[in-house]
Order: structure tokens, then sequence, then C-alpha cells
């Protein structure tokens, strides 16, 4: 059996059916949702004041980013090339870029364990490289 879980304005229309004078058996029928629901949604919000849920214990699976290989040398030369280039008027600038698509590529999705806050440091990326037989080159410009 699933488990459903209930928007946040469905609860908050129980609750407030409740405050206002109606019994949990009316109030969750008018909500529409189960009575034994209902009285769990109530004691939660008596506990913590809120009809919000938690976050939920473990960590949410994350799909890797995919970034091309830059060695230590190339990060710094862009990080010195992006402080020289600090004060530039960007809206003046054409954009241009060329990119190929690899179209054998069935690596599939490759899953990594990090906390938000280290999305971007090396040890939770998979580095990308051009290496495919069938591959499509695209250019533009903005």
């Amino acid at each position: 059996m699933t488990r459903i879980q209930h928007s946040s304005p469905k609860k908050n229309c129980l609750i407030g059916s409740i405050q206002s004078g109606k019994t949990i058996a009316d109030a969750a029928e008018i909500a529409e949702i189960p009575y034994g629901t209902a009285k769990k949604i109530l004691a939660k919000y008596c506990a913590t004041g809120s009809t919000s849920n938690c976050p939920r214990s473990g960590r949410p699976s994350k799909v890797d980013d995919r970034v091309p290989y830059l060695k230590k040398e190339q990060k710094m030369k862009r990080l010195e090339w992006a402080k020289q280039n600090r004060g530039i008027k960007w809206d003046r600038v054409v954009w241009s870029d060329e990119c190929y698509v690899h179209l054998d590529d069935l690596r599939g999705r490759i899953y990594v364990t990090r906390t938000a806050d280290e999305e971007y440091e090396d040890n939770c990326l998979i580095p990308t490289f051009k290496q495919s037989s069938v591959r499509v080159m695209v250019w533009d410009a903005l």
C-alpha cells in the first residue's frame, strides 16, 4: 500500500475547520482526508504548530553534474581571466560556442552521494571527455 502525502493547503483546511468548531470527523470529511489521518495531522499540528512536512532522514540520490575535465592549471587560468575582465560591459560582447554532441554515449546516469554545499567539489563530479565514434558539431553565437 502506498503512502499518500497530503498537500499543506489540504491539511490547513482540516486544521481551520477544527479550529472553527467542527469535529475531527466533519473536518476530515470536508478536507477529504481519512479520519485516522486527520487525527495524526491534528496531533502533529498541536505538537509542532505547523502542517508542513519535515525533511526526510537519509540522503536523497543525486545525478552527477557533467562538467568538462579541467586540470588545476586550467582552473587557475580561468579564475585569473575572470578577475582581469571583471569590469567589462558584457552586454556588448558576442558570445559564441561550439559543442560536439556524442550520439553513442551509453553510460547512463551515475549517482553520487553528496551534501547540498558539495555540488561542484572535484570528488563529487564525474569528468566528461570528448571521445566518441559518432558525434555532431554544433556552433552558435548570441
